[in-house]
């Protein structure tokens, strides 16, 4: 038999062990009860429209859903889309499941909530590279009840995607991403449980990278500047008696062509502080066609001295070429440095 100190001691310790057993757990549950809840969350892109600069917008349609361990949690109906110009809420739904995937451990049933949305979204559209622009259109989503200290996105990587069949005219798709976020704000906003003076939001972004493919929009509307260009080179044949007002007249009709589209650009892109590479090529060939002005005006002053040969040569052998050769090689440059940067 054991003897009675050894069963006191025996007892004591049992005790204390016990007693720290207990702690060990209380502390746990204060952990667990001080961690802010969460619901999966994730989206699925059915179409994408209406992708025009001039607008400032494009518009989206999509799938959200959220899978919740409680239904109390409503995060889709708490939603903020942060750079939405119109929403439209199509279709909303809550079902309980059986939490098969395990998307929360110890957790039999779930609630899973999908919504509809069609959606027209600002988004700041740089053009400077255009045709050969590319861009991140972003849906922009936040909790706009709880703060992070109680409740946050966990994003639904393996299931969020976009339509495999969808389709968008003149554009590739050549990513697509969701990244959780958070948003701090200087402000409680009157929350009264929130001391601090500042506050912090869960979220998420829904990126989709696209890129401008179709050329025959840059021919079409470079079109009438090339035509420019072209009649400026011509106009070094110019050889009759009174040439000088002829070229004018031609090279006035090239300057009055090049001005009259790109106003027209406006109806495409927009207004835009931005320098683009049409802008560009525009501001290249009038360059020129201030050039063919002046060499033209050189050109009649030798005519005028009898030097009419000279100034043939000086035209036809030495402006024509040059001309050519340098605004080809400009708006290749131009070009080029647009599709790096896209």
């Amino acid at each position: 038999m054991l003897a009675p100190t050894f069963k006191l001691r025996l007892k004591q310790f049992s005790i204390v062990i016990l007693f720290i057993f207990l702690f060990w757990c209380s502390q746990m549950t204060d952990a667990l009860a001080a961690q802010p809840k969460t619901c999966r969350m994730g989206t699925y892109i059915t179409a994408l429209r209406d992708l025009e600069p001039a607008t400032k917008a494009f518009g989206a349609d999509f799938w959200l859903w959220s899978v919740c361990p409680s239904k109390d949690l409503d995060p889709i109906k708490n939603i903020e889309f942060v750079n939405a110009v119109k929403i439209e809420k199509m279709y909303n739904s809550v079902t309980e499941r059986k939490d098969k995937t395990g998307n929360f451990q110890a957790q039999d049933k779930v609630y899973w909530t999908q919504e509809k949305i069609k959606a027209t979204l600002a988004h700041p559209w740089d053009v400077r590279n255009y045709p050969f622009d590319r861009h991140t259109l972003k849906i922009q989503l936040e909790e706009s009840t709880f703060d992070t200290s109680a409740f946050v996105y966990a994003p639904d990587l393996k299931n969020s995607r976009y339509r495999n069949k969808m389709r968008v005219e003149g554009w590739r798709i050549t990513d697509f991403q969701i990244t959780p976020k958070t948003s701090l704000y200087e402000s409680t906003f009157g929350d009264p449980e929130l001391t601090t003076g500042r506050s912090e939001y869960t979220g998420m972004d829904i990126e989709i990278k696209i890129q401008r493919y179709k050329v025959i929009t840059f021919l079409k509307v470079t079109a009438g500047v090339y035509a420019a260009a072209l009649i400026t080179l011509l106009s070094f044949y110019f050889t009759d008696s009174g040439f000088l007002s002829s070229r004018i007249g031609l090279l006035s009709t090239a300057m009055f062509a090049t001005l009259v589209n790109i106003r027209g650009m406006e109806n495409i892109l927009g207004r835009t502080e931005q320098l683009t590479l049409v802008d560009k090529i525009h501001i290249t060939t009038l360059m020129y066609i201030f050039c063919a002005v002046a060499a033209s005006i050189y050109s009649h002053w030798l005519v005028e001295r009898k030097r009419a040969e000279q100034a043939l040569k000086f035209d036809r052998r030495l402006c024509f070429p040059l001309f050519t050769i340098s605004f080809a090689i400009a708006n290749g440059l131009l070009i080029f440095q647009a599709i790096l940067r896209g």
